[in-house]
């Protein structure tokens, strides 16, 4: 067996280094409450022998580290310290659980707390709470992307989601049991510094990712409005209307099959404008193959000026009648009100497996050519990585990123700049690229 606790650079090994002598400890077994994972409170029985200054010096050091487990809970920045366990002491791999709290207790028996003799033999019950869950050592997933072959080192992206901008992970190359955080690493190959506004990540674990499509061209509205046509729009169209104090409302198909995919699970639905002028506002709908309203939204403004850019339009469901695998086609409709003229090119509908968004204000946090940026939401971070240097970004929403365990899934990214007052280029480029890295480490509840 094998077992420390530690932080950083710091370890203190519980199962032999002097002047530890051995330890008894069997993992404990999280238990749930009302669906919900409990920490796991648990006990490793510790037998020391040495100087009384190296049996102290071992037990400050416990101690401090415990205190930095605990100022991680209260405030959720600093160290992060873990007991490292091996039931083999040969086995490759270590598993990790984070510790919340801690403590060392002596025996209270006399004969195994004194100091005084030359060689003292001692007792002492190391406590410490941690999380329900063990992870493995940080493994790189191989992805696969459109046109791309599975692989790791990178798969190309476009900011277009009918371009491909997702990356795909085969069911094997998620391993553990239970929902693991991931680490994203995105890297600029646009050719040039960009100054990054905004970043989309929606995964697809359940709804069908190799078959969903998930954009609909704006050009593919049933009726209204006009077709622009332009090489920056995505499929080189976008629809175009011009409202006076008026509501028009546009709809777009959800065939049955996409909603047999979907089966009522819900999405954020992200709308690349190529232009807009104005005050506009629009509400989206989910209708009826009958055009009968089901269900509305919240009404966003999109106004007064937009050139190139992405909007969340909010989360709708698909279609809103619950889980079902036998829904037939329905429609999703926006209805625009409000004065001014818009170029709507294409919309994503965002799976809600796992969302993360994360946003700066203008003019954006630079990320040169082959420079990252990095969702690390295995340690609660995100940064722009370039050589070695990290620059924080601002604290995204959503929480971290989860990975499903044992099944096919697909993680689609957007992004959006901030290209200020560069002649001919928007705020959100279809032609764009970057390479995705994906990390994670495999959790499980028992080792």
């Amino acid at each position: 067996m094998y077992l420390s606790i530690s932080s950083g650079a710091t370890e203190i090994v519980l199962s032999g280094t002097s002047p530890v002598r051995g330890c008894t400890y069997f993992p404990g077994t999280a238990q749930q409450q009302r669906g919900e994972w409990q920490p796991v409170t648990e006990t490793a029985e510790v037998n020391l022998s040495g100087t009384a200054a190296a049996i102290r010096s071992t037990e400050n050091s416990l101690n401090a580290l415990f205190l930095l487990a605990a100022q991680r809970a209260a405030t959720g920045v600093g160290e992060r310290v873990f007991v490292n366990y091996k039931p083999v002491d040969g086995d490759s791999v270590a598993y990790r659980s984070e510790i919340t709290e801690g403590r060392v207790v002596w025996s209270t028996n006399p004969g195994l707390r004194r100091l005084g003799d030359t060689s003292p033999f001692v007792q002492w019950a190391v406590i410490w709470t941690r999380a329900y869950w063990w992870e493995g050592a940080l493994a790189e997933v191989s992805l696969s992307a459109n046109g791309q072959a599975a692989a790791t080192g990178g798969r190309t992206i476009y900011n277009n989601p009918a371009n491909g901008n997702w990356v795909q992970m085969a069911a094997a190359q998620v391993a553990g049991v239970l929902p693991t955080p991931a680490m994203i690493e995105m890297t600029n190959t646009a050719g040039a510094s960009k100054n990054l506004r905004k970043l989309f990540f929606s995964l697809n674990a359940y709804s069908d990712p190799a078959n969903l499509t998930h954009f609909l061209q704006g050009e593919a509205r049933l009726t209204g409005g006009s077709t622009a046509t332009d090489a920056s729009h995505s499929g080189g169209q976008a629809l175009s209307f011009v409202l006076s104090n008026t509501t028009t409302a546009f709809a777009w198909t959800l065939t049955a099959a996409n909603l047999q995919r979907t089966r009522g699970r819900r999405a954020h639905i992200l709308a690349r404008f190529a232009g807009t002028s104005g005050a506009l506002y629009v509400t989206p709908q989910i209708r009826n193959s009958a055009g009968v309203v089901l269900w509305a939204g919240d009404e966003i403004s999109i106004g007064p000026l937009l050139y190139e850019a992405w909007k969340d339009l909010g989360i709708l469901p698909l279609p809103p009648g619950g889980y079902d695998d036998a829904y037939r086609s329905h429609l999703l409709a926006l209805v625009f009100r409000g004065t001014g003229v818009g170029d709507l090119d294409v919309l994503q509908l965002s799976p809600l497996d796992s969302y993360r968004y994360l946003e700066m204000p203008v003019p954006g946090v630079a990320v040169a050519n082959n420079a990252a940026a990095v969702h690390d939401g295995i340690e609660g971070r995100t940064y722009v990585l370039e050589g070695s240097t990290r620059t924080a970004l601002p604290t995204s929403f959503g929480g971290p990123l989860m990975l499903q365990p044992g099944v096919l899934q697909r993680i689609y990214t957007l992004w959006q700049i901030h290209a200020g007052a560069t002649a001919g280029v928007g705020d959100a480029p279809i032609a764009d690229t970057a390479s995705v890295r994906l990390y994670y480490r495999p959790r499980r509840l028992t080792v």
